[in-house]
């Protein structure tokens, strides 16, 4: 009889918790899917169907472009298209990470994690993204899972699962070689740097799987080495990275020294529960090295040899860091444990509520490559309403480029992009090279055309402009009678005519 009520018991209890994950996942898919729409496609996401129409012919990895490939042949183009793919791997991901916190530690700790991963607005921005770090995490989490499994079962299986998902992440984003070497450092530690031959094949075979895409792995680095617009990370980056996997880039000065003082003592607590709680320590460690080791290697490889910290690429990361997190709110007390909770939760609102009004961190150093979504269709509108087939466009700074010439498609017009050779380009930090498309100033006088549209801006779209967007305007406003100006949204438009001779 006892046996039973206990069965019961159990099967009620089980049956709580999928109720409780099915309404998570209800409003995890729900604030993903709300206002998708809402902004034009940005710079980055133009690249991707750039790339998605010719998957091929990039150095990119392509995985994710491929998949795209496909899916626009069936759904076609827009901006719901395009950013749901985002959100279904998102969401995969989140329900992996239950799964490997619940093998690794407890149910409860899979839950936490679970809960402040589906509410972070850093993985909200990138969920309503069309870019690959959606698509890369997911495998990421799949490729830990069969990582920890690998290490328990010989199983060929197993063994061929780990190296295929490992190359299919290889293929889509290069930041995948840091999840591995992560892997690798926990096989050494493990085995006391001994390897048995499945495993050491394993890697082997990944790495000569990765060698067909090396080249191109190896140019992107080199060009990127040789001057890039990724700064060289500062001393606290690594604590603001910690900052953006839980409140994103919406966050206030005042906002992130509350979660500052959340992480130091949370993380505090799951050390006191590592050094005290033996079942706790070896997948405690898992989770820290995966978290932090690409994290410090990435820190310092940008400090010594050329800079590829950007927190956006850490995304893969950051379900073993809200892991570590779990750990340690799961060892308070019951009281303890709702109130830290409930506080986190708050401030993740908090998080969504300005993600969805638009609020971001004002210091760069916290959203560096990131910026405010601004519309483009209204400029596009404006010009497609105005423009003369004896007209030209001109641009000054290529923020805006790509988006207002993909909305602007289907209509002929000659386009061209200013510059000044005192200055650099912004995105590369190298000189301009002059080509049919990039004209100098000195050469814009043999241009043919009766009026002369300019867009100017700058990656913070907030009104101002760089120095080759002023240094163009003084020159045109010498040469040529400016009859029209006005702000779309931070982005800049001027129409210029020649002067009349006399």
């Amino acid at each position: 009889m006892i046996k039973y009520l206990t069965n019961d018991k159990h099967v009620c209890v089980h049956n709580k918790n999928k109720i409780k994950i099915f309404i998570f996942f209800c409003i995890f898919f729900f604030i993903r899917l709300y206002s998708i729409t809402t902004h034009d496609f940005w710079f980055d996401e133009i690249s991707t169907i750039e790339y998605a129409e010719n998957p091929w012919n990039t150095w990119c990895p392509p995985v994710y472009y491929v998949l795209l490939h496909f899916w626009i042949k069936v759904f076609g183009i827009s901006e719901l298209s395009l950013r749901f793919p985002s959100v279904l791997f998102n969401l995969f991901s989140i329900l992996l990470t239950l799964h490997l916190g619940t093998i690794l530690f407890n149910k409860r700790v899979g839950m936490i994690a679970c809960l402040i991963m589906g509410l972070s607005p850093f993985h909200l921005w990138y969920a309503q993204e069309a870019r690959n770090y959606s698509i890369t995490l997911f495998l990421g989490v799949g490729a830990t899972y069969i990582f920890l499994m690998l290490l328990k079962r010989k199983s060929f299986l197993v063994w061929i699962s780990f190296i295929l998902i490992s190359l299919i992440g290889l293929y889509t984003n290069y930041f995948f070689i840091l999840l591995l070497m992560g892997y690798g450092i926990i096989i050494l530690v493990k085995k006391r740097f001994r390897l048995n031959f499945r495993e050491l094949t394993a890697f082997l075979l990944v790495l000569l799987g990765f060698c067909f895409y090396l080249p191109k792995f190896l140019n992107k680095l080199y060009f990127i080495s040789n001057g890039f617009w990724i700064p060289t990370p500062r001393w606290n980056s690594l604590f603001v990275t910690l900052e953006n996997f839980i409140l994103g880039y919406n966050g206030s000065l005042l906002l992130y020294r509350i979660i500052d003082l959340i992480i130091v003592f949370v993380l505090g607590t799951s050390l006191v529960r590592f050094y005290q709680d033996r079942e706790v320590r070896e997948n405690f460690s898992v989770c820290a090295v995966i978290a932090f080791i690409p994290l410090f290697f990435t820190y310092f490889f940008s400090r010594i040899v050329s800079s590829i910290h950007l927190d956006r690429c850490f995304l893969i990361f950051s379900p073993y860091f809200y892991l570590l997190i779990a750990v340690g709110i799961d060892y308070f007390k019951r009281t303890q444990k709702i109130i830290s909770i409930i506080i986190l939760i708050s401030l993740l609102i908090i998080g969504i509520y300005r993600y969805f009004n638009d609020i971001i961190c004002q210091p760069l150093e916290h959203r560096y490559g990131t910026y405010i979504k601004r519309p483009i269709r209204p400029l596009v509108s404006y010009l497609n309403e105005r423009m003369q087939p004896t007209d030209i466009l001109a641009f000054t700074n290529d923020s805006a480029m790509p988006s207002v010439l993909y909305y602007m498609k289907g209509k002929e017009i000659p386009y061209y992009y200013f510059f000044n050779p005192q200055y650099v380009y912004t995105h590369s930090q190298r000189p301009f090279q002059e080509n049919d498309l990039v004209v100098p100033i000195a050469k814009i006088n043999s241009l043919s055309f009766e009026r002369l549209w300019v867009i100017s801006s700058n990656y913070e779209r907030n009104g101002l402009m760089d120095n080759n967007c002023w240094s163009v305007k003084i020159f045109l406003a010498k040469q040529y009678n400016l009859t029209f100006y006005r702000e779309f949204d931070g982005v800049w438009l001027f129409r210029y005519e020649r002067q009349e001779t006399t």
